[in-house]
């Protein structure tokens, strides 16, 4: 079977969608569920191929985490790019999946709450 290829909006990702058979997810722009859909994807691994309005607040140079274009022919150019380039494309999928553990993760963000309230603590008690 041919990997499959897809636009994702999802309102349930936890839902499973045959993730083991996704070469390339894209995402135009944010939805319903913000930048949900694309987190989830960086975090399962999956290769994204992204507007700049899409990957807004998660991504800025093009290929470190996502490949990045705006015009269609551009976009579809990435798309094509990654399927061509599996080794490329699970290196940029791994390099999202290791962002999102190290800082999306929720022992992560715990970790950054705790250490934020324990600096208030102590400005507290200056």
């Amino acid at each position: 079977m041919p990997p499959f290829v897809g636009a994702f909006f999802l309102r349930n990702p936890s839902r499973p969608l045959l993730l083991h058979q996704v070469a390339v997810a894209f995402h135009q722009a944010p939805r319903d569920g913000g930048h949900v859909p694309m987190g989830f994807h960086f975090g399962a691994g999956i290769p994204v191929v992204s507007t700049k309005v899409g990957a807004e607040g998660l991504a800025v140079k093009d290929g470190d985490f996502c490949a990045l274009a705006d015009a269609p022919a551009e976009f579809a150019a990435r798309v094509i790019a990654l399927l061509r380039d599996p080794e490329r494309a699970a290196a940029m999928a791994e390099r999202a999946r290791a962002e999102v553990e190290a800082q999306w993760d929720m022992a992560a963000i715990t970790r950054r709450l705790v250490e934020s309230y324990r600096d208030l603590v102590k400005e507290k008690r200056r």
